[in-house]
């Protein structure tokens, strides 16, 4: 018999033959058995692990930019996610390779579900012989990555179905990049970050940033009292770094006052939908200013389950409103200042 830890497994007729001889003594043996029983069933749910790497079959939402239409199983048989030198790498070997193909990776990194608002990210894929191959960066082994291919050929656009990989499941041990508490700053484009009702306003890049070369520029037109804007780029997950304490976040106008208003959800857009709302109300002017508040600001609020940020801007007029460089408030020092 091994030693081994976890080796031994006493089966159902063991637990039977304790169960009889806790009739004559059940102060012991009636003990011992309701321990081997909980023994068993914490071995067993130790034992079903997720699979490393499988295409997603539960049902889910795809992301705006996907028309359902465009999603094509034939051809993406061969996708798949694989640690890579300890990176978690997506490689996929088309039936002809096609060096004039652009083929895009879009991943995000959550849990199952926050359908309405994950946080899509692309990656250009790079032809290596007769394989097309995008890597994705991993902060946290421990966290699940959706992901999925757009090819274009000829300017038509085909998208792969859903996969699900388990980084840790994969062979990765740590991260493939060190924390940091920077989330946005508008370099990448503005993808991760929208208005809450397409009538309200305007959102588009602007060159007048706090830091680097763009900032996000919201506008309230004329006959409109307030417009939100909300992002997903802020995840439950992240908040549980340790040291993570708030947000902080750049703000000004072109001319005139706005007031804002922060507020986190959790599960947003869904039926368990939880919007804690800070109390403080935020005079923005036209000079840069930084805005930093705690979580514990927002009262009531089930952080690890946050999945968008939003800003309401209200004025008594037309504003244009500028926002730069969101990061995570903790114990060091916000770079560029």
């Amino acid at each position: 018999m091994s030693c081994a830890p976890g080796s031994w497994r006493p089966d159902l007729r063991t637990v039977a033959a304790l169960c009889r001889v806790s009739r004559r003594r059940p102060p012991v043996w009636l003990g011992l058995a309701a321990i081997l029983v909980a023994a068993l069933a914490v071995r067993a749910a130790d034992t079903i692990r997720p699979p490393a790497d499988a295409w997603f079959t539960n049902q889910f939402t795809w992301p705006g930019f996907v028309p359902t239409q465009a999603v094509r199983a034939a051809g993406f048989e061969n996708l798949h996610a694989a640690d890579s030198a300890g990176r978690l790498k997506i490689f996929w070997a088309p039936a002809r390779m096609d060096t004039n193909a652009e083929v895009c990776l879009f991943a995000s990194a959550d849990a199952p579900g926050h359908w309405p608002v994950r946080d899509w990210r692309s990656y250009a894929a790079i032809e290596r012989g007769t394989n097309w191959e995008a890597k994705f960066p991993v902060d946290d082994v421990d966290v699940p990555v959706a992901y999925f291919l757009g090819v274009t050929v000829a300017g038509k656009t085909n998208y792969s179905p859903l996969r699900m990989a388990h980084p840790r499941e994969l062979g990765l041990e740590e991260p493939s990049r060190i924390f940091g508490p920077f989330l946005e700053g508008f370099e990448e484009g503005l993808a991760s970050w929208r208005l809450t009702a397409a009538e309200d306003g305007a959102v588009q890049l602007a060159d007048e940033a706090k830091n680097g070369r763009h900032a996000l520029l919201i506008t309230l037109p004329a006959g409109k009292r307030s417009v939100t804007i909300g992002t997903t780029r802020v995840r439950g997950w992240r908040t549980q770094y340790p040291g993570v304490s708030g947000l902080s976040v750049w703000l000004r106008t072109r001319s005139g006052e706005a007031t804002a208003r922060l507020a986190l959800h959790a599960n947003a857009f869904s039926m368990n939908q939880v919007v804690s709302t800070c109390p403080r109300e935020i005079r923005v002017t036209g000079a840069w200013q930084r805005v930093d508040v705690a979580f514990d600001s927002f009262p009531n609020l089930p952080l690890a389950n946050v999945d968008w940020f939003s800003l309401e801007f209200s004025a008594d007029g037309p504003r244009e409103i500028l926002l730069d460089d969101l990061q995570f408030l903790g114990p060091w020092k916000l770079e560029p200042e």
